[in-house]
């Protein structure tokens, strides 16, 4: 917990995912898992392109459903 986390997916692990794809950083808090992650974005502005690769990085992500996620998370 509070470590950073490792960075599994390379930058040519990207580079050859499909035009179009979407890649999700679950791990943005901690510093990302990819090595193309490059900054955390936001609920208002959730992504952003690289490598033809659409990234989503965005901090807190359950804060965009915090009731959805409250529910979810208590209910395990």
């Amino acid at each position: 917990p509070g470590a950073k986390a490792p960075k599994l997916v390379t930058e040519e692990m990207i580079k050859s995912m499909e035009p179009g794809s979407v890649v999700v950083d679950i791990a943005i808090d901690q510093g990302g898992i990819f090595e193309t992650t490059d900054r955390i974005t936001t609920h208002d502005n959730p992504t952003y392109e690289k490598h033809g690769v659409v990234h989503y990085a965005v901090a807190n992500m359950p804060g965009a459903v915090p009731r959805t996620s409250t529910l979810a998370l208590t209910n395990v």
